[in-house]
């Protein structure tokens, strides 16, 4: 049955969809699971699609889009806003059709990982500390918020300072342009740094502003990047996916300022990092270029 105003998938589809991923992804099997099956009072069967070569489902969706894009489109590049298991489809996807998508991909390496680093240990930490001992909340907020920003802004003056390098190096001379597209990127690493803050709200018992922030983002995403394509082309994508963090990273400045948890000195002396990060890429480009 169609519905007016929404996109039908048929069976054609889905039976067409099969052909153009043959050869493409892994036909995974079915897995019954005892557990599920008797939690569940019912019969429950796992697709192990965690065993395609991104660890996930997402390469099918990804591979099948960018398969039908025109000559014009795969010329342009694709771009995912995604650290996780899409950006991995959408990578290999891009690759195995020799069209590039890495600079975005670059940069959220760096923020996956020091996700992984801060985050999950910062909850906790702030949590203990606003419970037991409200006094060094600020204390151990700053010591945190230390190195990782230091690991973002080096990282950024990196992405900056080798850029280039680092495509030249690692894609061939098709994919030369997305140099000037890592090294706008990596001034989103700028803004990233206060994502971290998120686990701190949590732990205040102040979830709202961690909520305000993440709608912000969407908000500034989805009118930052067609407002600037429309006015400078793909540089003002690129520009816009770097940037849109920038309204909620002031908001992250003033809920933190409303509990004392914001420093003027501190976001002034730890930019240097960045200045470290960038001599080094850029030290780093000379040697290998000359």
């Amino acid at each position: 049955m169609t519905v007016p105003g929404r996109v039908t998938v048929t069976l054609a589809d889905i039976e067409a969809a099969r052909e153009v991923l043959d050869g493409v992804t892994v036909v995974t099997p079915m897995q019954t699971s005892r557990w599920l099956s008797t939690a569940a009072g019912g019969s429950v069967h796992l697709k192990l699609e965690n065993l395609q070569r991104t660890g996930s489902f997402k390469t099918r969706g990804a591979y099948l889009r960018i398969s039908r894009l025109s000559e014009v489109e795969r010329a342009n590049g694709v771009v995912a806003a995604s650290a996780g298991n899409h950006a991995q489809g959408v990578a290999l996807s891009a690759s195995l059709l020799g069209i590039y998508a890495i600079a975005l991909n670059l940069t959220t390496v760096v923020e996956g990982l020091a996700y992984k680093l801060f985050g999950t240990v910062s909850f906790a930490v702030f949590s203990e500390a606003h419970r037991d001992t409200p006094g060094r909340l600020r204390e151990l907020f700053f010591r945190m918020r230390l190195p990782a920003d230091v690991v973002f802004l080096a990282a950024a003056g990196f992405l900056y300072g080798a850029g280039q390098l680092i495509v030249d190096l690692l894609y061939d001379h098709r994919y030369a342009e997305a140099g000037a597209m890592l090294q706008i990127l990596s001034f989103g690493l700028f803004f990233t740094r206060y994502s971290l803050s998120g686990s701190l709200y949590v732990a205040l018992g102040k979830p709202q502003y961690q909520t305000v922030v993440q709608v912000m983002n969407i908000v500034s995403m989805f009118a930052l990047i067609p407002t600037l394509y429309a006015l400078h082309g793909v540089p003002g994508a690129i520009w816009a996916v770097a940037v849109y963090r920038l309204p909620s990273s002031i908001a992250v400045l003033v809920f933190n300022a409303r509990h004392g948890l914001q420093s003027a000195l501190f976001e002034f002396a730890v930019l240097p990092a960045w200045a470290a990060g960038w001599a080094l890429g850029w030290g780093l480009s000379r040697l290998v270029h000359h």
